[in-house]
């Protein structure tokens, strides 16, 4: 009985660090990953499929190093889509290209 009061006790203090540590520090980095993979959806959509550049120049044309981004494109021509993911694939915004109208986000 002691051994579980101990377990419980000891669980308890690290759910309490563990919110602590989402709270002030990982909420901030998801909040941030959110914004830089739409931004860079985006970007790199119009890049591609508007400017019709080559990967490797619209990468160079970010100011801010976004390797912790990957980017993967599909889509038929006409309609594209580059998807964005940061923070290893738990934050991730797509960008639709339709011909004629550009790239826009997807909800």
């Amino acid at each position: 009985m002691r051994v579980l009061k101990v377990f419980l006790l000891v669980a308890i203090i690290l759910a309490v660090i563990a919110g602590l540590l989402w709270q002030f520090f990982l909420a901030e980095q998801v909040r941030q990953a959110r914004i830089g993979a739409a931004y860079t959806a985006k970007k790199y959509c119009s890049c591609r499929f508007v400017g019709e550049r080559p990967a490797e120049l619209c990468r160079q044309d970010f100011i801010a190093d976004v390797s912790a981004i990957t980017f993967h494109e599909s889509g038929a021509p006409g309609a594209e889509q580059v998807r964005a993911s940061a923070l290893w694939g738990m934050v991730s915004q797509t960008a639709i290209h339709s011909q004629g109208y550009g790239c826009a986000l997807e909800d």
